[in-house]
């Protein structure tokens, strides 16, 4: 019995820290992040919502210095209309500052997994209202490449 009580206690910890991530976690994968000193970098981030972009995810997004330098759409479109939006979360320290921002905002769910390796996210899906419709959005980062530290 206290075996099977200690098992469920262990996995809803696990539970918790997956849809309730941390400041601490996230503050100890941007410490991880930022001590690797990668300065030009690209990825492709698709961000998932209710959104007209929709069709030109994923986007390529090269990094440097701490700036976008490049941004686009896999279906090569024009991203103009949206720069200003996907410049929120062109960078891996911007993604952190989402995280963040949904942490002190109170979001009702908020999931997150980080590179084991650099530790930046490599997903994050946030629900700002459970009970609302169409208030959520992921961020999805894959083919990161280290360009120059």
């Amino acid at each position: 019995m206290k075996n099977i009580l200690l098992a469920v206690i262990a996995l809803l910890l696990i539970a918790c820290s997956i849809f309730f991530p941390t400041t601490r976690e996230r503050e100890r994968n941007r410490e991880r992040w930022q001590a690797q000193g990668v300065s030009h970098y690209r990825f492709n981030l698709s961000i998932g919502c209710m959104c007209p972009w929709y069709d030109q995810m994923p986007l390529t997004i090269e990094v440097q210095d701490g700036k976008a330098v490049s941004i686009s759409a896999s279906n090569g479109q024009d991203v103009t209309p949206f720069i200003e939006t996907f410049n929120r979360s062109a960078t891996v320290e911007a993604l952190f500052d989402i995280i963040q921002s949904a942490q002190a905002a109170g979001a009702d769910e908020i999931r997150v997994t980080y590179d084991t390796e650099y530790g930046f996210p490599t997903s994050i899906s946030i629900d700002y209202i459970r009970m609302a419709v169409d208030d959520e959005i992921g961020y999805y980062i894959d083919n990161f490449e280290v360009l120059n530290k």
